[in-house]
């Protein structure tokens, strides 16, 4: 987007009269900023999404100070750094970086090699390859984005900040409702993991109506189930370990007045795919996931058959079978059948086949923006009969950085009974496993967004060292711990998350730590030119034929897992893989 500058008059007759020396002159920025012409201004274009701009009006301040005494041309002295936040995503803004002022670019939702082909971006190989106290920006990626972000031996983009998501849940709510399993309540607790990986198991026996009884159940303070990772003394104590556990929890909560999830009517359909990716994920793990975006594998599981089922109470859990197949960029589409695919449709279909297992405002749809259900999901804890008909709401559909949006738009102030935000208690909720059999995997988190940091190509050569100077320093160690401990949200980038001070940071972006330090980070690129040609074609994993997104058809049809999972091998079959991506054989 091109910024527009009103000149003051004094500037305009300082033209007009053939003045040169522009030391002086004021503009006004697309912030409101009075731009210092006797500076040498540096344009930064700024996505203003859930990060917010806390982490970068820091940079700014003290970017400016370390170069107070820079020399610009025409005799200027200093940098000012002039942000131009805005709501533009990446896609959209690709199409007119050549033509804009601004400079530096912090963006999200970017189809890379499509910005690239244009030429618009700045070749920042320098920056990201130099090795400081012996580590490079290089060294912090994993080897999936360097093939991604390497392209003809150059570097052009670094990895912004990570989108990830799925459910938030209410510490508080489960501390007041007694919502956490105890120890020994649950089947989980007699897995062969859980009973081979703690000092101390759990001895008894598991009534078979557990899911019903109080007892069943603690609070915070009582010895509560070693959760999905299968250990006691660890971040997920308490939680559902299995799918059966988390819709057993989800059915208790009614007797506990308490609504189980809500979500944007509006933009649900879209926010839905983080639990998507997230349930995937998990079932299918870190390769697998990587080898839908790499497309090479000797032995990769997809489903061949399935047999709906459900047990005594109900509870849908469908039999599959399985074949190991080769893929490569003809066989691609097979990664679309694997059983986390299946799987993440089943576990969705089973949370919206029940109306009372989420909020009555989603009824009011398109005009239920992130931030209404955000605002619904706060202060329902404490007043429930004006936001949920008299219950609160235990889980929220969302991504990891909702906490800072619900924070710009003030929805913590709207506490009432004078409580503050310190007074909420927030944390990312690990996703359960399918069964038993697979307590104790290791959480994956996907990134799925693309966010990235560029320089524009055609910037002034006498500000390209400048720019790079200032993209190197928002990318120093400190300023990537810098930037999670002010948003809460982490960079696409390794860097240690065990030295941050905590200072300041709330529960729930200390809960995204913990998620990270225990779980394998999985980015949906990769190096190959099927995929890096045809990037919006692998944009939404889920879509069905028939549907831009799978959550339409399951929120509105209500169909069985099987079902979704057809109409998605209709869409992603052989014959439209190889017309659409163009490939022969």
């Amino acid at each position: 987007m091109k910024k527009m500058f009103k000149k003051l008059a004094t500037c305009a007759l300082a033209t007009l009269v053939g003045v040169t020396s522009l030391a002086g002159c004021i503009n006004v920025g697309p912030q409101g900023e009075q731009a210092d012409r006797g500076k040498t201004q540096l344009y930064v274009s700024h996505y203003l999404g859930g990060v917010g701009n806390a982490w970068l009006t820091k940079i700014k301040t003290e970017f400016e100070s370390l170069y107070e005494d820079y020399k610009g041309e025409n005799g200027k002295v200093g940098v000012q750094v002039m942000i131009n936040d805005h709501k533009q995503d990446g896609e959209s803004l690709a199409e007119d970086i050549k033509g804009s002022e601004d400079e530096v670019y912090f963006t999200d939702k970017s189809r890379y090699y499509d910005t690239i082909s244009t030429g618009s971006l700045l070749d920042i190989s320098s920056i990201v390859t130099k090795k400081v106290d012996g580590v490079s920006l290089e060294d912090r990626m994993t080897e999936q984005q360097k093939g991604y972000y390497k392209y003809n031996d150059k570097y052009y983009a670094l990895p912004h900040y990570e989108s990830f998501g799925g459910l938030t849940y209410n510490k508080n709510l489960w501390n007041t409702k007694s919502l956490y399993f105890a120890k020994g309540k649950v089947p989980s607790e007699f897995s062969t993991y859980t009973q081979a990986n703690n000092d101390n198991p759990a001895t008894g026996t598991v009534l078979e109506d557990y899911g019903y009884l109080p007892t069943t159940y603690t609070n915070a303070a009582g010895e509560k189930s070693a959760g999905p990772d299968g250990k006691y003394g660890t971040f997920d104590d308490g939680m559902p370990a299995t799918y059966e556990e988390f819709f057993v929890l989800c059915d208790y909560m009614a007797t506990k007045q308490v609504t189980p999830f809500t979500w944007t009517g509006r933009f649900g359909k879209a926010y839905m795919h983080y639990l998507f990716n997230s349930l995937w994920a998990d079932v299918d793990g870190a390769q697998s996931v990587s080898t839908c975006y790499g497309l090479s594998s000797n032995s990769f599981k997809v489903v061949t058959n399935a047999e709906v089922k459900s047990d005594s109470n109900g509870f849908v859990k469908d039999e599959l079978s399985f074949e190991n197949v080769t893929i490569n960029d003809l066989t691609g589409y097979k990664t679309y059948q694997t059983e986390g695919m299946y799987r993440a449709y089943e576990f969705v279909c089973k949370m919206v086949s029940d109306s009372s297992y989420y909020s009555t405002k989603l009824t009011a749809g398109q005009s239920h923006y992130h931030t209404d259900a955000q605002r619904e999901y706060v202060l329902s804890e404490f007043e429930p009969e004006k936001w949920n008909g008299g219950k609160a709401i235990a889980m929220l559909v969302e991504g990891n950085y909702w906490e800072n949006e619900t924070r710009d738009a003030t929805i913590f102030n709207e506490l009432p009974g004078g409580r503050t935000a310190e007074d909420v208690s927030y944390a990312h909720m690990p996703i359960p496993k399918v069964d038993e059999s697979r307590i104790g995997t290791k959480n994956v988190i996907v990134e799925a967004q693309q966010n990235i940091s560029f320089i524009k190509g055609n910037i002034a050569d006498n500000k390209k060292q400048l720019a790079l100077d200032f993209l190197e320093y928002c990318y120093s160690e400190a300023k990537l711990k810098e930037f999670t401990e002010i948003t809460g949200v982490t960079r696409g980038l390794n860097y240690d998350l065990d030295s941050l001070s905590g200072v300041g940071m709330t529960d729930y972006a200390k809960s995204l730590i913990e998620y990270k330090k225990n779980a394998d980070v999985v980015y949906l690129v990769s190096g190959n030119p099927v995929y890096t040609n045809n990037q919006s074609y692998f944009t939404y994993r889920f879509s069905l034929k028939g549907y831009d997104y799978a959550f339409d058809y399951i929120y509105d049809e209500k169909p069985t897992a099987l079902q979704v999972f057809n109409k998605l091998k209709e869409k992603r079959n052989e014959s439209t893989w190889k017309s659409t991506l163009g490939l022969n054989g």
